[in-house]
């Protein structure tokens, strides 16, 4: 029940004072909650089809304690590899700031010229960005995320562009752009930390009140360590 799962906590807590304990549910609120974490510890046995569970005493027993220990290597061993990916998706060649463009046609342009100079995408990306945003609109709050066909990209990875002055892109004023290019759809993986980080706000005016393109690489790969 939900006195011993708060038992478990405070003895996790004990034990491994550098694990963030997110929520303490009863079965109940399990059930009809949204769970949004690396692992879930339980008293009892449960079967969730996308997170790993382990089962434990709620006195958390030695037997326990390594159980958890080797749980907790492996999540932790999983997470540094999504970080890592993600941070070699970021160049500071790719970042581009204070872009002015007159409307979204105008920013993709400017990002994907930079990207097919650099090597990185081939002709036609620019094209096909414009195409697939103008199907259904990527903005949100002050944020764009378009992206291409896979058939334009030579290399994977994360453009970021400010802009000197917002432009309408949709229902939204857009400021800042992240142009994903996925060469081989294997990007899934790190698509929860790229957006756990564009979802904080103070990212991203982290990233609009910076002055050079190393500001903007050092905070991307700072913020997903």
């Amino acid at each position: 029940g939900l006195g011993s799962s708060r038992l478990l906590s405070a003895r996790i807590k004990k034990y491994f004072p550098m694990i963030k304990i997110e929520k303490v549910l009863s079965v109940q609120e399990l059930v009809s909650s949204k769970i949004d974490a690396d692992l879930v510890i339980s008293t009892i046995y449960l079967e969730l089809e996308t997170i790993p569970t382990i089962v434990v005493s709620p006195i958390l027993n030695e037997s326990d304690i390594r159980t958890l220990e080797r749980n907790i290597q492996n999540v932790s061993s999983c997470t540094s590899k999504k970080y890592k990916s993600f941070r070699n998706l970021i160049s500071e060649e790719n970042i581009l700031l204070n872009v002015e463009a007159s409307n979204y046609e105008d920013a993709i342009n400017h990002i994907t010229d930079n990207l097919i100079k650099k090597g990185f995408a081939k002709e036609g990306i620019t094209k096909s960005a414009i195409e697939r945003e103008n199907l259904s609109y990527t903005s949100f709050q002050s944020i764009a995320t378009p992206h291409a066909n896979p058939s334009y990209i030579k290399k994977s990875n994360i453009s970021v562009a400010t802009l000197k002055n917002p432009i309408t892109w949709g229902n939204e004023k857009v400021e800042v752009i992240f142009l994903e290019n996925d060469k081989n759809l294997e990007l899934d993986e790190i698509y929860e930390v790229f957006y756990d980080f564009i979802d904080n706000k103070k990212n991203i005016n982290d990233i609009l009140s910076a002055t050079s393109t190393k500001e903007v690489y050092d905070l991307l790969v700072e913020e997903s360590i």
